[in-house]
């Protein structure tokens, strides 16, 4: 990751609530979507399983905390 310059986290050490979305957001992708695949053996693997989990939990996954909906028509919704 330093090599990258990426970072671990979207919210300043120790304060997860500075970007409680995302943060709920990638813990759901990591313990819903990539936690129950196999493990992928190649970067295209990888790339195309982040994508396809990408699109279920925008335009598929239905949370009750967005009244039953996913979360592009949440969104949608919430712009009208």
């Amino acid at each position: 990751m330093v090599i990258n310059s990426a970072r671990h986290s979207y919210s300043a050490p120790g304060t997860p609530a500075d970007n409680a979305v995302i943060e709920h957001w990638w813990a759901n992708f990591k313990a819903i979507w990539i936690a129950h695949l196999p493990k992928a053996q190649t970067l295209v693997e990888l790339e195309q399983q982040v994508k396809e989990g990408i699109t279920y939990f925008t335009e598929k996954f239905i949370s009750a905390k967005r009244n039953d909906l996913t979360a592009a028509k949440y969104r949608f919704g919430k712009a009208n």
